[in-house]
């Protein structure tokens, strides 16, 4: 975490807390022994997850031009989330078209890529990953969706601070997303990669990951501005390109690599969403293959529409934890 400014410390924030139900009662606000702070392109863009005691001496940093500290017009939501445009970037042209999301991504045209020149953003495979693809997830809208309207039975509320002022986030978790996590974290290194900001994400991501199966987390720092869009460029992560996968409901988000990608829809609050579990098979088959690249693009990218029950499996009695 960054230094606690003198501004920060004079305003305790309150605990990111999560809801057990309707009848859940709200803590008292207690100051955050991790206080949430802004953002900087000096802000570490990786943090590694570790399961042992040992943790690096120093972390890794952003690599210059690549922080997006506020999208252009997009006010608080442009701000801490993915949908703002990078403050630095100019409008994409007009005789451009955004990509269509119902595209499948073997029908895009891969954009032209900048070489990723140094080190990876994230570090080596652990030993536990060894042999393990790499599946790369988005967070907002893919695993979860906030909002800071209250809504009904949040899953969490995180208060974030924004230029002075302290906002709460009210989070729901997709369905399914607990198991999903918890069996990806058995056959993939998993690494969550979102375009929004570390100071939102990072406490949510804490305690999204009950099963501790996330290596690594890559925030907005670490995207590339592109015509107006973060996109998340897979070179820099230092693996194998036939040996990863990301998972993200934007097209543009992948708009360098789209042969690795596996879209998924956009999760608002669907509590019959099983996007997540259907997933999970296909996956599972995926992780085997020497390169899921050639068999992304054979299947147009989709999960084919086979849910557990026309596969035979049972389905887990864990929608949600």
């Amino acid at each position: 975490a960054t230094p606690t400014t003198a501004a920060t410390r004079s305003r305790p924030l309150a605990r990111p807390r999560r809801l057990g139900g309707s009848a859940a009662r709200s803590p008292s606000r207690v100051v955050l022994a991790r206080a949430l702070t802004q953002v900087t392109a000096a802000t570490a863009a990786a943090t590694p997850v570790y399961t042992d005691q040992q943790r690096p001496m120093s972390f890794k940093k952003a690599q210059p031009g690549h922080s997006g500290q506020r999208g252009s017009g997009g006010g608080l939501w442009g701000a801490l989330f993915c949908c703002g445009r990078p403050e630095a970037e100019e409008e994409a042209p007009s005789h451009q078209q955004p990509t269509p999301s119902h595209l499948p991504p073997h029908h895009l045209v891969p954009a032209a890529s900048p070489m990723h020149v140094g080190e990876p953003f994230i570090g080596p495979i652990q030993l536990q990953d060894v042999n393990k693809p790499c599946l790369v997830l988005d967070l907002d809208e893919t695993l979860v969706h906030s909002s800071f309207k209250p809504v009904h039975n949040p899953d969490y509320i995180i208060p974030v601070e924004i230029d002075g002022n302290v906002t709460d986030v009210y989070v729901l978790k997709r369905p399914w997303v607990d198991y999903f996590m918890e069996e990806m974290g058995k056959i993939y290194e998993i690494v969550v990669f979102t375009a929004s900001l570390s100071k939102y994400a990072d406490p949510l991501l804490d305690m999204l990951d009950t099963s501790h199966v996330i290596r690594w987390r890559l925030f907005r720092e670490s995207c590339y501005p592109h015509h107006g869009n973060y996109v998340k460029d897979l070179t820099s992560l230092g693996r194998e390109m036939g040996k990863i996968i990301i998972i993200d409901n934007s097209p543009h988000s992948y708009a360098f690599q789209p042969q690795n990608a596996l879209p998924i829809s956009s999760f608002i609050d669907d509590p019959a969403d099983n996007d997540l579990l259907d997933a999970i098979p296909y996956l599972q088959e995926l992780a085997r293959c020497a390169d899921v690249s050639e068999v992304l693009v054979a299947n147009g990218g989709y999960v084919p529409r086979k849910s557990f029950h026309s596969r035979g499996i049972p389905v887990p009695d864990r929608k949600f934890a």
